[in-house]
């Protein structure tokens, strides 16, 4: 399946259900946490039940996400689906998503290591978007893959983490243009949403003269107003990448064969 049909192919089953939609609602309810650095000066209390909140909001948020992944392989394979089969199914599974993605913690930390590095020394480099674009491919294959390898093939923790990061090497150029395109609408969004609001009384400061790096993008991304409207964006944006990402797992694993994947019998061959 080629990359344009791909898409055309994604957007269709995106459109076919109104779960999906509902899915990413919750799936982006982890966005409550962007706004901690409103938390300055805020009662101990109120600070404790916010992060009490984050933390009840990113459990659900991971739920949602893997319960995507499983409705998007029901509809594709023309299995029933339904949201209390997608979110039972990766609810029961949701430790061994966990454990997945603490196994792939040391390849995580080392990814944002080399790029705090990066940042911190070549704070003004034109190069920082590139280095986040392949930053945010990693991150984002290793995450996403590590969902389909559980909620689609019901491998264990161990054996999904190291499919994850075998089909991540294996297909990183592959999917670097999806995650290019997401960082690219973010950016673009962004930087519209500042300036439309740098003429109304809801002001957000821009950097004068205007330099719209890397660096700009990160601090305009903290304003309270661009958290909302970056919310309301990926109600769109987070189920149909979980659409396009889980179709491309399927063609992955269709055409190569990865060692958990693997029938017993065809290992003893």
């Amino acid at each position: 399946m080629k990359s344009l049909q791909l898409l055309r192919h994604a957007l269709r089953l995106f459109r076919s259900t109104r779960l999906l939609w509902l899915l990413g609602f919750l799936a982006t309810l982890g966005h409550i946490s962007q706004f901690r650095d409103s938390l300055a000066g805020v009662e101990p209390a109120l600070a404790f039940l916010f992060v009490l909140a984050s933390l009840v909001a990113s459990f659900y948020s991971l739920i949602a996400s893997g319960a995507m992944v499983r409705l998007v392989y029901l509809i594709e394979h023309g299995e029933s689906a339904s949201f209390e089969a997608a979110w039972g199914y990766s609810g029961a599974r949701i430790f061994r998503i966990v454990g997945g993605g603490l196994l792939l913690s040391p390849a995580i930390f080392i990814i944002l290591a080399i790029y705090l590095i990066f940042v911190r020394n070549v704070p003004a480099s034109p190069f920082l978007w590139l280095f986040a674009w392949l930053m945010q491919t990693a991150f984002g294959s290793l995450s996403a893959f590590l969902l389909c390898a559980i909620l689609i093939d019901d491998l264990k923790a161990t054996s999904a983490a190291w499919t994850s990061l075998l089909i991540t090497r294996k297909n990183f150029f592959v999917v670097l243009p999806v995650f290019g395109g997401i960082l690219l609408l973010r950016g673009l969004l962004t930087g519209l949403v500042a300036l439309l609001t740098s003429f109304s009384p809801l002001r957000i400061t821009l950097p004068a003269p205007v330099a719209y790096d890397y660096l700009t993008y990160l601090l305009l991304g903290s304003a309270p107003l661009i958290i909302v409207a970056g919310w309301l964006f990926d109600l769109l944006l987070v189920p149909l990448t979980s659409v396009i990402v889980t179709l491309c797992y399927l063609k992955f694993t269709r055409e190569q064969a990865y060692p958990a994947l693997l029938k017993p019998e065809l290992l003893q061959q």
